[in-house]
C-alpha cells in the first residue's frame, strides 16, 4: 500500500501537527510501507529535514512540497491525485489528511471523483472552525469540513471528545478510529541524573490557553526554584519575558526560544520536573480536544510530570500513579505539587517509572501500526462490498 500524508506546514517547523505527521509517516515507511509526505514549502534535502526531528533516512519515505496556503493548492492536489490514480492500477493507495490542508485535499477528491484503488482518511484534532472569528469564514469552513467528513472513507480522531464533536456537527457514517498522538520511546528508561540544570521545564507553544500564565504565577510561590521555557518565536519570548518581569519572577526563568525538535529531549532531561499546566477557562481545545505530544515525550523520557486535572490530561495521566494532577487555575496548588516532586525523590522515581511504562502504548511505531491496520480494513471492506454487488 502507498500512503500519502498531507500537512500544510513548511519544514522544518516545531508545531505538533507537523511533528506528528512526519513521525507517523516515518514509522510507516520504516515498517515497510511506501509513504509520501505532502507538505508546505521546504528547500533542504530530505535527510536534513529528517535530522531536525532526530529521524534517520528511510528509502520508502518521500517529501513533496504541495501547499502554499493559496487557492492553487486545490489545483496542485487535483493534479497529484489524478497522477496517483493513473499509476495505481491494482496498487492500493490511502490519502491521510488533516487541518485546513485536509479540507483542500477533499475539495480535490470531490473534483476528480472516486477511484477503486484509493481510500481517503480525514484526521481531526478539533473542529476546524472553532477559533475562526468571522461568521462567514466559520460557515465556509464548517461547510467544507462537513463535506470532507461525509466524503471520507474513514475518520481518525485524536480524542473521544473530537469524535463526538464531529458526529454531533456533521452526523457522518464513516468508520472512526480514536488515535492519540505519539512519541519516541525506548525500553531503557534514562537514569536520574546526579545534577540538573533547572528544576522545572515547560515545552510547547507560548500561549495563555496552554497554561503558561498559570505556571508563571505559580513561580511566585517557588522563589528558590528555576524554570526553563522551551519554544516560542522571538516576539513570543519578548512578550512572556515581560509578563514574568511584571510578576517578579523573570530572574528564575530561562526562555530558550525556538529549538529544533531533535534538541527538545535533552532540554527536558535537564529538568527535575516537567509541567503541563492546561487551564480550565472555557477553551475546549485545551480542556478536551488536545492530546499533548510533549506530555507523552516527558512520559517516555521519564521526566516526572505535574499536570492539571482536565479531561485531555486525564486521558493520558493517572494521579499519583504516573503523575500529579492538580485542580486547574490554581497557581498555589500547582506550585505545591511541583514542590512535592522536587522534595520527594522516591515518589518522583515511582511516578516516572510508571509513566515510562505507560508511554510504550503511544510510541510512533504503535500509532503507525494502528493507522495502517485501519487503512487495510477500509480497503478490504470496499473489496468485499464490491464483490457482493
Amino acid at each position: 500500500m502507498h500512503l500519502h500524508f498531507f500537512t500544510e506546514w513548511p519544514l522544518p517547523t516545531p508545531y505538533a501537527s507537523a511533528i506528528q505527521s512526519i513521525n507517523t509517516a516515518h514509522a510507516l515507511a520504516s515498517g515497510g510501507s511506501r509513504v509520501t509526505l505532502c507538505t508546505g514549502p521546504h528547500h533542504a534535502p530530505v535527510e536534513e529535514l529528517l535530522a531536525d526531528y532526530d529521524l534517520p533516512p528511510t528509502p520508502l519515505l518521500d517529501l513533496v512540497p504541495v501547499f502554499n496556503d493559496t487557492s492553487s493548492d486545490v489545483h496542485r492536489a487535483v493534479h497529484l491525485l489524478r497522477a496517483l490514480d493513473e499509476r495505481a492500477d491494482h496498487t492500493r493507495h490511502t490519502i491521510v489528511t488533516r487541518g485546513r490542508a485536509g479540507l483542500r485535499v477533499f475539495q480535490a477528491i470531490r473534483a476528480i471523483g472516486p477511484h477503486q484503488a484509493r481510500r481517503a482518511v480525514f484526521e481531526a484534532h478539533r473542529l476546524e472552525s472553532i477559533e475562526v472569528r468571522w461568521p462567514w469564514d466559520r460557515w465556509r469552513i464548517n461547510r467544507r469540513e462537513g463535506q470532507a467528513v461525509r466524503a471520507a472513507d474513514g475518520v481518525v480522531a485524536v480524542t473521544d471528545a473530537v469524535s463526538r464533536a464531529l458526529q454531533a456537527a456533521y452526523d457522518y457514517h464513516a468508520p472512526t478510529l480514536i488515535l492519540p498522538g505519539g512519541t519516541a520511546w525506548a525500553p531503557a528508561l534514562p537514569p536520574r541524573r546526579d545534577t540538573y540544570q533547572t528544576d522545572i521545564v515547560y515545552a510547547g507553544k507560548l500561549m495563555q490557553r496552554k497554561g503558561l500564565g498559570l505556571l508563571l504565577n505559580a513561580m511566585r510561590f517557588l522563589p528558590d526554584r528555576t524554570l526553563t521555557v522551551v519554544g516560542g518565536t522571538p516576539s513570543d519570548v519578548e512578550d512572556w519575558r515581560g509578563r514574568a518581569n511584571g510578576l517578579g519572577v523573570a530572574a528564575q526563568i530561562t526562555f530558550t526560544g525556538y529549538v529544533a525538535p531533535s534538541e527538545v529531549p535533552e532540554l527536558m532531561l535537564r529538568a527535575r520536573v516537567g509541567v503541563c499546566p492546561l487551564p480550565a477557562d472555557g477553551n475546549i481545545i485545551a480542556e478536551q480536544y488536545t492530546s499533548p505530544l510533549k506530555v507523552k515525550q516527558m512520559m517516555a523520557l521519564g521526566v516526572p510530570i505535574v499536570g492539571t486535572d482536565v479531561p485531555s490530561l486525564r486521558a493520558l495521566l493517572a494521579h499519583e500513579r504516573t503523575s500529579l494532577l492538580v485542580p486547574p487555575n490554581d497557581p498555589a496548588l500547582l506550585a505545591s505539587a511541583i514542590t512535592r516532586l522536587l522534595d520527594d525523590d522516591a515518589f518522583a522515581e515511582r511516578l516516572r517509572i510508571a509513566a515510562h511504562i505507560e508511554a510504550e502504548r503511544y510510541r510512533w511505531e504503535a500509532r503507525a501500526a494502528r493507522l495502517l491496520a485501519f487503512a487495510e480494513e477500509l480497503h478490504e471492506h470496499s473489496r468485499v462490498a464490491s464483490l457482493a454487488s
